[in-house]
């Protein structure tokens, strides 16, 4: 197999877990936990997973609106100091997936933050990991 063929690989198996945790969490599409508007309010440690996979590590981001407004999201990433970023849109009732890859041999410290900021919400959500570098 060549590398393409087992990253592809390996972010199937991310995206068919994640469709599978959508469905089979309790009170997914429910609004459970919400404030007025109904988004459904889940624990920084449930929006954001990091697995190792051979050469590198596996961000995934999960969001998921299920209040009433449409919102606007964006994702940052930081690794070291180098910074990746994303937006979307999530309308009512609907849900975005974020996968960023980390390569080993791009990390020399190993600090990442995470920084997920929502349009209608008051201080975004801010998450930091230390990935093990081995140095």
């Amino acid at each position: 197999m060549n590398k393409h063929t087992i990253i592809f690989a390996a972010s199937l198996v991310i995206f068919v877990g994640l469709v599978l945790a959508t469905v089979l969490r309790p009170g997914a599409g429910t609004g459970g936990g919400s404030g007025n508007d109904g988004a459904s309010v889940a624990a920084p440690s449930q929006l954001v997973d990091v697995m190792e996979a051979g050469d590198k590590w596996i961000l995934s981001v999960r969001l998921d609106n299920a209040g009433e407004d449409s919102y606007r999201s964006l994702i940052e990433i930081d690794v070291d100091g180098a910074v990746a970023r994303d937006e979307a849109v999530l309308r009512r009732g609907a849900s975005y997936s974020y996968v960023h890859h980390i390569y080993k041999n791009t990390v020399s410290a190993g600090d990442v933050k995470v920084r997920l900021t929502k349009s209608n919400a008051g201080s975004p959500i801010e998450l930091e990991y230390k990935l093990k570098t081995g140095n």
